[in-house]
């Protein structure tokens, strides 16, 4: 798979701004392959549940199913930790809203998990 370069990335409220694209909630976004060698995606995977119990919960990877299939972004969401909060970008399967997904921008446009940018 080619590589691509990112040149720019930054979130801005709700809004996510990838080399000159906008991203708002609601819009798709649109996946390439997996990484891996069975093509399971390497940097998106399923929001763990709860609160993050460390590194004893076991990522759940995107898996070759979903090659060249979409996502939907769902916009910002926060979590406390205590004192500390978090924000970040979800994306849902719209077959299945209730499942969320994190995404790993860089490297997943850099190995063509994500098209479009």
């Amino acid at each position: 798979a080619q590589s691509k370069t990112l040149n720019s990335y930054r979130e801005m409220g709700d809004t996510i701004f990838v080399n000159g694209k906008r991203l708002l909630p609601g819009d798709t976004l649109h996946l390439g392959y997996g990484s891996t060698q069975d093509k399971t995606f390497n940097y998106i995977w399923q929001k763990p549940g709860g609160q993050m119990n460390g590194a004893d919960e076991k990522l759940k990877y995107l898996t070759n199913n979903f090659c060249n299939g979409f996502l939907i972004y769902g916009g910002r969401v926060d979590e406390g930790f205590g004192m500390m909060k978090l924000y970040y970008p979800v994306f849902y399967d719209p077959r299945n809203k209730a499942v969320k997904y994190n995404i790993l921008f860089l490297r997943a446009i850099e190995t063509g998990e994500i098209k479009g940018f």
